[in-house]
């Protein structure tokens, strides 16, 4: 399998939402961007969701992770395009594919199957990670835990906005994954976990 860049946007348009998330320096720029996309007042720079998407990235990449921007896959021997990715996140020894979902009402379990698909393509030490604004709807939330052995984190409205706010989204997501391991509910709302 081959990784490109993703290309369902202009030519180089890539490279220019990399480097207008990255002027982003500090929680309080994600904040302000993380209020516009909230309120639905996001530039038109940046296309539907997007920007939800490079805004959980950065947040992780400035406390230091490693992060690989939105890509798509492509066959070995063809240029149609296996999968698209919102990104991957690479922090503390866990290795987090990353589902964003910029939706006005609570996402169903399709994101999820989505990912859940992508994990079973990779090693199972990978993890997946789905962000959701609006949260998840009940029935998602039952389906959700029939998704072993594949572990996908769950993280919405508030909790997200709190990790940015904070500056704690790795401390988070390891609090979140060591709570899977000991408790094996994905949806943990780590604002009300103790470390």
């Amino acid at each position: 399998m081959i990784l490109q860049k993703q290309k369902t946007y202009k030519l180089g348009a890539a490279q220019r939402y990399e480097n207008s998330i990255r002027k982003l320096v500090n929680p309080l720029d994600l904040l302000v961007l993380w209020d516009d996309i909230v309120e639905d007042k996001v530039e038109d720079f940046w296309p539907d969701g997007l920007a939800f998407e490079y805004l959980i990235l950065r947040s992780f990449e400035i406390e230091g992770a490693e992060v690989a921007w939105p890509y798509i896959t492509k066959g070995r021997n063809s240029n149609n395009a296996i999968e698209q990715t919102d990104g991957v996140i690479y922090t503390a020894g866990i290795s987090c594919i990353v589902e964003s979902k910029e939706t006005r009402n609570a996402i169903n379990y399709e994101p999820i199957a989505k990912l859940r698909s992508k994990l079973m393509r990779r090693p199972s030490s990978v993890i997946g990670s789905v962000f959701s604004i609006k949260g998840f709807t009940s029935a998602c939330l039952q389906l959700a835990e029939y998704n072993m052995p594949q572990t996908i984190l769950m993280w919405e409205g508030e909790e997200i906005r709190t990790a940015i706010e904070d500056g704690e989204f790795t401390r988070k997501l390891i609090l979140k994954y060591r709570n899977f391991v000991q408790h094996g509910v994905q949806d943990i709302n780590t604002d009300y976990t103790k470390p």
